[in-house]
């Protein structure tokens, strides 16, 4: 690998305000022009590694990943308001926290909460039957959080607490972003009272996950669910987790199970529209398959493809940032101690040199034959190594269980038209989606 470009640091200033708010169009620009890896200023003002190349990705996450360790931007900013769960947390700490959850979410033990998402996702299905438009993004995030509600607490998902719990991780969420955007700001951000309002607004979530958990273990019934996995996972000298520790692990998945899963659902509906032959195929799948459920989201093969398009045209998470701890070097590129490297998994999975015509939606790249072609690296929807999504498997269940299911129940239009990307943490529409449905 040669020694990456730099780029001129007035080239991170010029057109600043457009960057803050999408900076996908520029990095993917920054990229042709200056290829897979380079330097640059991110926002003009912090120097950043960033790269497309698969062999990088795979070098920090998975090869040498104990030379790099997450951003202040996860392990500080975001743990402010979330707690230091396994998203957020580092080190020894993180590790032995992975170890003691991670059989949780074995997909043995995920079978148990199968049937608690079919339940939601039915239900649910049957009121939207009642309607002729709706809003796919307010459906698809009132579906998740219903299914993530369901599957860590089993309680009634309508209770107007959590619906407040999702408000509350949906605005911190925003406020995120914006801070790590205009980092020119953050003064303001303090002085305003604004950091201190978000900080209650975080307190408020704890309290509402918290009332949860102590009833539980009042009651002490089993539910099959999530929460009692957390609760029933022993450390190696047969402690378990503290209320705080139940608390933020229980947040850090309620976020990344509603937020990642309702979005991949909006751009999966929005896209398949376009080809009635992939939604028939999906229906006629659905509709084949035989035996108990677990069975039959393992005959979906299809209708993982599809979901497995989506995930490379719009990531659940489009950019992921490493620091490195000491030196390390990648062919001729020397890369020194605290430099910030930054995975473009967006510019990865929509590269022309990697993906024939990655603008076109096609399920075809993952089946059988042409999967095995797809080079190492370079599809990374749940990231890779250590670190990889705990509840990848968890995901897949619920997108299968979704597309399957509306599949065989509705036939639908999009009225939305010209829809664009608004990349969050995850990659939301830039507009409201609305579809007729029948």
């Amino acid at each position: 690998m040669k020694k990456p470009v730099i780029v001129p640091r007035y080239k991170g200033l010029r057109n600043i305000a457009s960057f803050i708010q999408n900076p996908i169009p520029y990095l993917m620009e920054f990229g042709e022009v200056y290829g897979k890896t380079y330097v640059f200023y991110l926002a003009g003002l912090i120097k950043s590694s960033m790269t497309t190349d698969p062999e990088v990705a795979l070098h920090v996450l998975r090869k040498n990943h104990r030379k790099y360790k997450k951003s202040t931007i996860q392990t500080e900013s975001l743990a402010k308001f979330v707690g230091k769960g396994l998203l957020t947390s580092e080190g020894a700490y993180w590790l032995k926290q992975r170890r003691l959850i991670q059989p949780g979410f074995h997909r043995d033990k995920l079978n148990q909460v199968a049937e608690l998402m079919m339940d939601e996702v039915q239900v649910y299905f049957e009121k939207l039957e009642k309607q002729k438009k709706i809003s796919l993004n307010k459906a698809m995030n009132e579906l998740a959080f219903k299914i993530v509600g369901r599957t860590l607490f089993s309680v009634d998902t309508d209770a107007n607490n959590l619906f407040e719990l999702s408000d509350v991780v949906s605005e911190l969420q925003e406020y995120i972003i914006k801070k790590e955007r205009k980092v020119y700001l953050r003064w303001w951000f303090h002085l305003s009272g604004m950091e201190r309002k978000k900080r209650k607004r975080a307190r408020d979530a704890t309290k509402i996950l918290d009332e949860y958990i102590q009833n539980r273990k009042k009651t002490q019934a089993e539910k099959g669910d999530l929460l009692d996995m957390l609760l029933s996972t022993r450390y190696e000298d047969g402690s378990g987790m503290t209320d705080t520790q139940l608390i933020e692990e229980s947040l850090i998945l309620f976020v990344a199970g509603h937020e990642t899963s309702a979005n991949a659902m909006t751009w999966a509906f929005y896209e398949i529209a376009k080809y009635p032959e992939i939604i028939d195929r999906i229906k006629q799948e659905a509709l084949q398959c035989e035996g108990s459920l677990l069975e039959r989201l393992k005959q979906l093969q299809y209708t993982e493809q599809v979901i497995k398009e989506v995930m490379r045209m719009y990531p659940p998470v489009y950019i992921v940032d490493r620091v490195s701890k000491e030196d390390d070097q990648i062919g001729d590129w020397e890369i020194k101690k605290n430099t910030l490297v930054l995975l473009f998994i967006y510019g990865m999975h929509n590269d022309p040199k990697i993906w024939n015509k990655p603008e076109l939606f096609d399920p075809e790249r993952f089946n059988e034959t042409n999967i095995n072609q797809i080079p190492k690296g370079a599809y990374l929807p749940f990231g890779s190594g250590p670190r990889m999504c705990i509840g990848n498997a968890f995901a897949m269940m619920e997108m299968k269980i979704i597309l399957s299911e509306w599949a065989k129940r509705f036939e639908y239009k999009v009225l939305t038209k010209n829809v664009g990307l608004k990349p969050q943490i995850s990659i939301r529409t830039d507009k409201e989606v609305f579809v007729e449905i029948t």
